[in-house]
């Protein structure tokens, strides 16, 4: 996954474009930001959360020798892919906190689930709360944190839901980030329409690709490489 260039008319209009560093989960810092410049990359979307290339924490101590690899290498460090999803969680808290120090600005949250036992309206009023305490903390800090949709049951998989959760918020403290591959996955023919309706909130984009495939009588998505699936 990377974020974001956009296409028009057939013609690349640059945008900066970060590769996604659990792709290079395997390395450590230095040696990951010199393959993603090599590569030709200008930034890294850097995980910071469970498993990822910073544990939450240890955040005040390895988040700056990844940002410092990163940078020595020429490239954009300017944004974290995080589990965080409650702002009243005092390790949230420190992880924006040590970005914001780092001049890190953007964020991706964590995903938030449906608990089937309560129905949907009741669980989309209680996230909209939700977001819009961690909305008055980017605030705070000036940052922006963005919720991606993710195909699937959770939340933000229909698209409609994710817009109903955030319509009323400033997307310049909370915001979408649009995977078109998982749009396109939920709906491969009305994708456009829950495009539109979260244009307002977007500002980044995963792109990525993506094919049908059979396994053991069952279709399922799977991953491709760009320009080979059914993404444009």
């Amino acid at each position: 996954a990377v974020s974001s260039p956009l296409f028009a008319s057939g013609r690349l209009h640059h945008r900066k474009v970060h590769l996604f560093s659990k792709h290079l989960q395997w390395l450590d810092y230095s040696p990951m930001a010199e393959t993603a410049a090599a590569i030709g990359f200008d930034g890294i979307d850097l995980t910071v959360r469970p498993g990822g290339h910073v544990l939450p924490e240890h955040v005040e101590r390895d988040l700056p020798r990844a940002v410092a690899a990163i940078r020595a290498a020429g490239l954009q460090a300017d944004r974290i892919t995080t589990a965080i999803t409650d702002p009243d969680d005092p390790l949230s808290q420190r992880v924006l906190e040590t970005a914001r120090s780092l001049d890190i600005g953007i964020y991706r949250l964590g995903w938030l689930k449906y608990d089937r036992k309560r129905t949907l309206p009741q669980q989309i009023d209680a996230y909209r709360g939700q977001m819009a305490r961690l909305a008055r903390l980017n605030e705070r800090l000036e940052m922006h944190g963005a919720y991606q949709n993710h195909s699937g049951t959770g939340v933000g998989s229909p698209v409609w839901d994710a817009w109903l959760m955030l319509r009323d918020l400033d997307p310049r403290w909370l915001g979408t980030r649009y995977d078109v591959r998982h749009a396109k996955a939920e709906g491969i023919k009305s994708w456009e329409l829950g495009l539109q309706l979260l244009a307002p909130s977007i500002r980044s984009l995963d792109i990525k690709d993506f094919v049908w495939a059979e396994h053991d009588g069952e279709w399922d998505v799977k991953s491709v490489p760009l320009g080979r699936g059914a993404v444009d």
